[in-house]
């Protein structure tokens, strides 16, 4: 079936009815015209044996172009066996867990952190570990970190950190170092 079909003039020149109707563009890509003057895109595609309806968005905030574009994306996808829809759903929730986790790194401080860090690993490691580790932080990391929000904690206040812990022994600096890494990706 030949592809492109579509205007943009043939687009906005579509008129609602009285129920949904269909302008194809080929390719399994239509615009759905709805009878309230809604105007949708959508992909009809098979995969694994049975037919698929992919939303991409609403005319004109996504164009022709746009689309067509989105069609080809998703074209992709569903050769590789994917599903745009879960793709687009799995995309979504990583960039919101990464807004939060942003979000949540520059409301918590370094000592609000490292407690629940602690809180965290107790029942886990064995009770002098626990103490060696809480030691190490509250000796080294919490003197130099315990006001600073996490997000203004970098390189520039850890390097010197771990100069002067070094002055105590490599092993005090590496044990320091991972520490602060746990606490991080707490």
């Amino acid at each position: 079936m030949p592809e492109n079909l579509l205007t943009d003039a043939k687009i906005r020149s579509a008129k609602s009815t009285d129920r949904d109707w269909k302008l194809s563009d080929g390719g399994g890509l239509f615009l759905l015209v709805k009878p309230a003057g809604g105007k949708l895109w959508r992909w009809k595609y098979r995969l694994q044996g049975k037919e698929n309806l992919f939303a991409i968005g609403g005319f004109p905030h996504v164009s022709l172009a746009e689309a067509r574009a989105a069609r080809e994306k998703a074209r992709a996808l569903v050769k590789q066996g994917i599903h745009p829809a879960h793709e687009r759903r799995q995309v979504k929730e990583r960039n919101l867990e990464a807004l939060e986790e942003r979000k949540r790194a520059k409301e918590s401080s370094f000592a609000k952190v490292a407690q629940a860090y602690l809180a965290e690993i107790k029942p886990v490691f064995a009770l002098s570990s626990y103490r060696t580790k809480e030691s190490r932080i509250r000796k080294y990391l919490s003197p130099k970190f315990d006001g600073m929000p996490m997000s203004a904690i970098g390189v520039k206040q850890i390097r010197p950190l771990l100069e002067e812990c070094k002055s105590h022994g490599a092993w005090a600096a590496l044990h320091v170092k991972g520490d602060l890494s746990a606490i991080f990706e707490f």
